[in-house]
């Protein structure tokens, strides 16, 4: 697998991911061979994205994207004791509404409104940003907050 001198003056890329052949063709062969380290690095990082836990991510997400120390003590005491515990194993682009929406409503079995509604905030802006990231495609948040509601009324 590499870039090939076509007949007609182009170059081919050919590369094998996951058993699947994947082909290009391109004007340059600079052209080529940047598809060749791209493509490599997708298939890579998606990869390690199809493994990286709940946990794995909301603590790089805490390094990454909070900014503001108050943000960050909040988001820390809501990812250590609730957010982590409930689904920090899990594969984050596994996670499912019904997990969140499990989530939620433990949370507000065992704590204030206030708490809950923090909660689901941290869950909205970890999920978001791992959307915006690639990582997963879409939240589950907006969906689980959809069935909490109960179906929509004409």
């Amino acid at each position: 697998m590499g870039v090939d001198l076509l007949p007609s003056g182009r170059y081919r890329t050919r590369l094998m991911i996951d058993g699947v052949t994947c082909t290009a063709t391109f004007a340059t062969e600079a052209e080529a061979c940047e598809w060749l380290v791209v493509t490599r690095g997708c298939a890579a990082g998606a990869r390690a994205a199809g493994m990286l836990t709940v946990e794995d991510y909301a603590l790089r997400w805490l390094r990454e994207f909070i900014d503001t120390a108050g943000d960050l003590d909040r988001y820390r005491r809501d990812l250590a004791t609730r957010i982590i515990p409930g689904l920090g194993s899990r594969v984050l682009v596994e996670v499912t509404p019904a997990e969140i929406l499990a989530l939620l409503e433990q949370v507000r079995a065992d704590a204030s409104p206030a708490t809950a509604a923090q909660v689901l905030g941290t869950l909205e802006e970890l999920f978001a940003d791992a959307a915006d990231d690639g990582i997963i495609a879409p939240s589950p948040v907006p969906a689980a907050l959809r069935a909490a509601s109960g179906p929509a009324h004409p």
